[in-house]
């Protein structure tokens, strides 16, 4: 016959247990000297826990400490010396992930160094220092960091509210951290700014931001002016109203 469960050894030793399994668990115990010497050190470990418990907690060894674990127990040593306990999964919940006709992409950055050459000096105010802050302001929307390329896209548009590039890649730096409400804004500012070069980037993103944020028939409308001019993206524009 296999061991019984330490418990059950514990059990006996305490007195808890119906009389014809403390009598079978003595049987086992006078001829099994591994047994004998496993209840000895469980006594004396016991008799240590004791000596370091308030007396209340000593009280509820016997109700809870043997008690919780006999059935556990006696099962364990009338089937087998060993069991396999089935642990079971914890099962994620399905997430209910929206999925949108446009695909959401970075925005390439527009201004190149032969604009900046193109700019200094002009009516619009641009300067040697507007370009270096906004290189820096960019630096994390480079690096993929989109939450803080957001904040400090944010902080340099308040210094120079007539610049459109901040306010644009603001507004994508939010769409790319999962944020397109918040986005609306930025983006919606930067329309009304204008730039012969962001335009048709500022549109298509006009359009993500809308169907992710407002409605798809918002979105569509956008799309369908894209999609009627000749810009970058008169082709993603046609081919997603297309496949609506």
């Amino acid at each position: 016959m296999a061991c019984p469960d330490p418990n059950l050894l514990m059990a006996v030793e305490e007195d808890v247990l119906p009389e014809e399994m403390a009598a079978s668990v003595r049987e086992h115990l006078a001829g099994c000297a591994i047994c004998q010497c496993l209840q000895r050190d469980l006594r004396v470990l016991s008799e240590s826990s004791r000596e370091l418990v308030p007396v209340r907690r000593r009280m509820m060894w016997p109700a809870i400490g043997i008690a919780a674990s006999l059935l556990l127990g006696i099962a364990i040593w009338r089937t087998s010396s060993t069991v396999t306990v089935p642990v079971p999964i914890a099962v994620q919940p399905v997430q209910n992930i929206p999925s949108y006709r446009i695909a959401l992409v970075k925005a390439p950055l527009r201004l190149s160094l032969q604009d900046a050459v193109i700019f200094r000096g002009k009516e619009s105010g641009r300067d040697d220092v507007y370009l270096r802050a906004l290189g820096e302001a960019l630096a994390p929307y480079r690096a993929d960091r989109f939450e803080e390329a957001a904040a400090t896209l944010q902080a340099l548009s308040q210094k120079y509210p007539k610049a459109v590039e901040p306010q644009f890649y603001q507004g994508v730096a939010l769409l790319l951290a999962g944020k397109a409400a918040a986005a609306l804004g930025p983006l919606q500012a930067a329309e009304k700014l204008g730039s012969d070069t962001l335009a048709e980037d500022i549109a298509w993103y006009l359009a993500i931001t809308e169907e992710r944020s407002t409605s798809w028939e918002a979105a569509a409308r956008r799309l369908a002016e894209i999609c009627k001019g000749g810009g970058i993206h008169k082709a993603d524009a046609c081919a997603v109203l297309e496949s609506k």
